[in-house]
């Protein structure tokens, strides 16, 4: 109120403005709401009082259509606004606009008020654009980057970077020099965003700066995503200072392949500890064999952390070469480092025997305990499912929580009925993971039991949540039924989208007429996971419910992917133009499901947009689109797919790896086998492999002999088994006995 008191109001408005004050106490969303009919005459007081002749009724008139959203208002406030003289009306007014939202386009009223005499309304304009603004209102805000005010410039850099314009990439590298801190700072991360259409050029070029704080900005902003680009600019950085060598580390962790493993593995002789634990890091996030030996090493480093680290990373890399130093190491003093060291045996399949295990499962440190006892329930040792019985009355809820999940594992009568009671366990962390359990173990008796529990009023929501998922991994029938009723009648929103998800997962058509009611909801989270469901079900009752959340766009970008990727459920209705639309959309998540749902549309107006996917900005739409490519009937799909075999992200060679082996044209075995010859990434040669497989061409085989020598078991044992199905042969996975046979003459 003491805001207030600078306006001389008369009697009558002082009156009115109580009034409005009182209404402003209940909340739109609250229990004890008013009526609709009342709260709907409220609004119209409230447009109504837009008019009125006092600048204070007019301000809090604004505000509160902004805090309840009142779509209608937006031409009132854009009228207030643009002629109201009151500099606080036509701040709230700029507010209101931004809190409604709505569709991305232009926006004049608030473009307009980026000119406006008071740097409050500009500000509120700016901000109120950062969430419809797009492409045309980029020459505004990059004139706005020259304004006097620190907050000015911060808020134009950070809706720029969401817009996505090209044109604004120069103007913010000239912020990256800015006296303002925050700004730059507001400027590197935008850039970032901008990374597709180029605005990872300036953030680079800055990795080369004399500065060190230069430096140390584009670090902090660089995208984290696989990218060749950035991997060979940040390598030098790491015979840099400390600070800037840690930076460089975390960066590389994101987008480091194994061209950088020699570097990362001179980090480990370091004298900061700190710098040896990074580097271990990273070489766990590029999970390459070639780290193996010196991950080895590092659990003998002096430093709990580093050793810790260190197990983390050969659980990663998944090399079975590591296990013998891993169990030798279980003697460390540290439980950190002991803990660790079970979770990456558990990792490898490599479980040490009970005689190891059983001391440690009476460890003193609650960590090793737990990871002792779930590995446990992996031994047929009688002493093992002893011990695992008189844990579940561990005081200690996590002990008792990994005694469960190890009773999981052992799949018999008895863990079957330690199950079933430490569902009702008092501690919800200890009973979910027996409800996992259940989930594990199937069977009509867990069923039951977990039907059981849904059944019960008095089950936590969390709970009923857990036992949804359980009774779609166990995946019984039965379960439909009960199911419906808890998407359907269940208090806790949590607990009805587990069972939409459970439902749609179960694949029974007979529970998406049951369904129905909920396209009605008025939670949007509902409504769409209940669309999705019924589409995965086939129900062509949720299409309309689906493009209309897909058109919706104050709706949450989440969920209108999930609309976008559902509707590629009809292939026969007639959606093609409204996923076509989707392809143009701001956001990248719901182009690249719009792309996913086109590739099962066989009509040129997809294939075209496809094509044209194929070079989008953001790596998640062009890897959609050639996924996508692969599944039409297309025979010049080879010419958009080969090419991104080089693209500079991995996650998009992969995914045109993946496309070509989809789509079985013989012409994309030689390219295959080049780019699983050159190709530093783990992931993309077990992508290749298998697509090469599936090609089922004898000219793949030479590239798939030389993976037998790779350095890591997992692209060896996929080379193995792909070269056992396409020839036949019954040979061990040795390259030279397969070179043999392939140079013999019977091929």
């Amino acid at each position: 109120m003491r805001r207030l008191r600078r306006y001389p109001l008369r009697a009558g408005a002082r009156l009115a403005l109580i009034f409005l004050l009182l209404w402003a106490a209940v909340p739109a969303a609250a229990e004890d709401a008013p009526p609709v009919a009342l709260l709907d005459r409220y609004m119209q007081e409230l447009l109504a009082t837009l008019r009125h002749d006092d600048e204070v009724l007019r301000t809090l008139a604004a505000r509160k259509l902004g805090d309840y959203r009142v779509a209608g208002a937006r031409g009132a406030l854009e009228e207030l606004l643009r002629d109201d003289p009151a500099p606080p009306a036509r701040s709230a007014a700029a507010q209101a606009l931004g809190r409604l939202g709505g569709a991305r386009g232009p926006q004049p009223a608030l473009l307009a008020a980026l000119q406006d005499a008071e740097a409050d309304v500009r500000l509120q304009a700016l901000q109120a654009l950062a969430a419809c603004a797009d492409q045309a209102a980029t020459p505004s805000l990059i004139a706005c980057l020259a304004q006097p005010q620190n907050n000015m410039r911060l808020f134009a850099a950070q809706t720029l970077g969401r817009v996505g314009d090209a044109h604004a990439i120069a103007p913010l590298a000239v912020l990256l020099h800015d006296g303002d801190a925050d700004v730059r700072e507001a400027a590197s991360i935008a850039l970032a965003r901008l990374a597709d259409v180029g605005g990872l050029s300036p953030l680079l070029a800055l990795l080369a700066a004399p500065e060190a704080g230069q430096r140390l900005l584009a670090l902090r902003a660089l995208p984290r995503e696989q990218d060749r680009r950035v991997e060979t600019a940040l390598l030098p950085l790491l015979a840099d200072a400390p600070e800037l060598r840690q930076q460089a580390l975390y960066a590389l962790a994101w987008v480091a392949t194994v061209v950088a493993v020699p570097a990362l593995g001179d980090g480990l002789h370091d004298n900061d500890e700190q710098i040896r634990a990074l580097s271990l890091h990273a070489l766990g996030r590029i999970a390459d064999a070639r780290a193996t030996a010196a991950a080895c090493r590092a659990l003998q480093d002096p430093a709990p952390a580093v050793r810790a680290t260190a197990a983390t990373a050969l659980r990663a890399i998944a090399d079975p070469q590591a296990a013998p130093a891993l169990q030798a190491a279980l003697s460390d003093p540290d439980p950190a480092v002991r803990a660790a060291l079970l979770a990456a045996l558990d990792g490898l399949a490599a479980a040490p025997g009970p005689e190891v295990l059983l001391p440690l499962a009476a460890d003193p440190a609650e960590p090793v305990r737990r990871q002792a006892l779930c590995l446990l329930g992996s031994s047929p040792d009688p002493r093992a499912a002893a011990l695992l019985r008189q844990a579940v009355h561990d005081p200690a809820p996590a002990t008792r929580a990994a005694a469960y999940l190890g009773l999981a594992r052992r799949r018999d009568a008895e863990a079957l009925a330690l199950l079933l009671a430490g569902a009702s366990d008092p501690e919800r962390m200890a009973a979910r993971a027996a409800i996992h359990g259940l989930g594990q173990v199937g069977g009509p008796a867990a069923v039951d039991g977990l039907l059981h529990l849904l059944a019960q009023p008095a089950t936590q929501p969390a709970l009923q949540a857990a036992a949804c998922n359980a009774l779609q991994a166990a995946g019984d029938p039965r379960a439909v039924e009960p199911l419906c009723q808890v998407a359907l009648a269940a208090a806790a929103p949590l607990a009805r989208l587990a069972a939409l998800d459970a439902l749609g997962a179960l694949d029974d058509r007979t529970a998406a007429a049951a369904l129905a009611p909920l396209l009605a909801e008025p939670s949007p989270y509902l409504r769409a996971t209940a669309a999705a469901a019924m589409a995965r079900l086939g129900a062509a009752p949720a299409a309309p419910a689906l493009g209309a959340l897909l058109q919706d766009t104050a709706q949450p970008e989440e969920l209108r992917a999930l609309a976008a990727q559902s509707l590629g459920a009809f292939p026969a209705l007639d959606l093609c133009a409204a996923l076509l639309r989707a392809t143009d959309d701001d956001a990248a998540a719901v182009r690249a499901a719009a792309a996913r749902s086109l590739g099962v549309r066989h009509d040129l107006p997809a294939l075209e947009r496809l094509r044209a996917l194929t070079d989008d900005p953001a790596p998640p739409v062009r890897a959609a689109a050639l996924r996508a490519l692969a599944d039409l009937p297309d025979a010049q799909a080879f010419v958009y797919l080969a090419p991104k075999l080089a693209d500079p992200l991995a996650a998009v060679r992969r995914a045109a790896a993946e496309a070509l082996g989809i789509a079985g044209a013989a012409r994309a075995v030689a390219p295959l086998s080049a780019a699983l010859a050159r190709e530093e990434d783990r992931a993309f040669r077990l992508v290749a492999i298998a697509a090469l497989a599936q090609l089922r061409d004898t000219a793949g085989l030479p590239a798939l002999i030389a993976c037998l020598a790779d350095p890591n078991a997992p692209v060896r044992a996929a080379a193995h088994a792909a070269l056992r199905a396409l020839t036949g042969a019954d040979l061990d996975a040795q390259p030279a006995a397969w070179q043999a046979w392939w140079d013999a003459p019977r091929r």
